[in-house]
């Protein structure tokens, strides 16, 4: 008898992505149980979501909308209310994979148990795979400098993996992956206690890649499997695009203070960052 996997999506104002989302996994057998978190919608996705709520797909709402890492925590915690699961997958509603990933996925993790986490390679929109969907933990300075158009030109090379590293077939270790889509092992989440719920939204895998090396897990992608994602629908629905960066930045400013070690300069820069978008902490 094989191991159990459940599988954790959130919803937020946009049940009719989550509803296509649900009919394309809900006859997969590899998947024993799914967890559908509503982040506390402001419309009424709970109640067009709520009639899914059978067999081995579970439904709930959060008790408010804390972000990306708060939903996913909420889930994850109804996981363990609900029973023992030695994986669970981490997925946004709009996804789209083909069973024998998670298999494959499945079998990476029952056959490495130094791997914690396992994702594919993404696939875009038009059918490209995305490259930059695996990438190394930076230094602050590169953290910092990412962003920016110009300036960050050079930081992008270094955080993220040649194309020749990821084209090439098989496992391959590496920091950290995007968190649309992934397998992770339940112990691992035991030890590195990812999930940040000071994070609302952004920047949380690359918290996840620290914390998991941290913990002593390894963090893998599959270069021979993939999954599509239409990137950042909810997102693109709730806030314009002046509003994603500044929360952007809020994230990965919390990041520099809590998880590096800044100096004298980082620090400066830091600071007229947080005054060019009045940020609060």
């Amino acid at each position: 008898m094989r191991n159990k996997i459940c599988l954790v999506v959130l919803n937020y104002n946009d049940y009719v992505t989550t509803e296509s989302f649900i009919k394309n996994i809900e006859n997969y057998k590899s998947i024993d149980t799914a967890i559908v978190i509503d982040n506390k919608s402001n419309n009424d996705s709970f109640d067009k979501l709520k009639k899914y709520n059978r067999n081995n797909i579970f439904v709930y709402q959060s008790d408010h909308n804390g972000g990306y890492n708060y939903g996913n925590k909420f889930g994850l915690n109804e996981m363990i209310r609900l029973g023992e699961y030695k994986y669970f997958i981490i997925s946004n509603p709009d996804v789209i994979f083909e069973e024998d990933t998670i298999i494959k996925m499945y079998n990476t993790l029952e056959n490495n148990d130094k791997i914690g986490l396992i994702a594919p390679i993404m696939i875009n929109r038009d059918k490209t795979k995305n490259y930059k969907s695996v990438w190394k933990i930076p230094n602050a300075l590169n953290y910092i400098l990412f962003s920016f158009k110009y300036l960050g030109f050079f930081s992008r090379k270094f955080m993220y993996y040649s194309k020749n590293e990821l084209i090439k077939p098989g496992i391959k270790i590496v920091d950290c992956v995007a968190g649309s889509f992934y397998m992770m092992r339940t112990d691992a989440y035991m030890d590195a206690k990812p999930f940040d719920t000071n994070l609302f939204l952004y920047c949380e895998e690359t918290v996840s890649g620290i914390q998991l090396r941290k913990a002593g897990w390894k963090v893998a992608v599959d270069r021979d499997i993939t999954f599509l994602h239409d990137h950042s629908t909810s997102i693109d629905k709730t806030f314009n695009k002046f509003s994603q960066r500044k929360i952007m930045w809020k994230s990965r400013i919390y990041v520099l203070e809590k998880y590096f070690n800044l100096n004298l300069f980082e620090k400066w820069i830091v600071s007229r960052i947080k005054n060019y978008y009045e940020l609060k902490f």
